[in-house]
């Protein structure tokens, strides 16, 4: 998907230099979600904070996590 995203893209998307993308793990298992960061993704989000304080010290560092969603 990833490499799809990157080919159709040439030069600036719609004003955008840079195309991210967030694997959403909303109420996902620590084992799927390390899957996840196996396959490669690097950016995580998540929508309630108590799930990140829970997990996020289960991976590596070099996890980016993002907040979906109002506090």
């Amino acid at each position: 998907m990833v490499q799809g995203i990157w080919s159709g893209q040439s030069g600036d998307v719609h004003g955008c230099q840079q195309i991210r993308v967030v694997a959403i793990t909303k109420a996902r298992p620590v084992s799927l979600i390390r899957q996840v960061t196996e396959m490669g993704s690097r950016c995580l989000g998540k929508n309630y904070a108590q799930e990140v304080k829970e997990k996020a010290p289960q991976f590596s560092k070099d996890i980016e996590w993002d907040f979906l969603g109002n506090l």
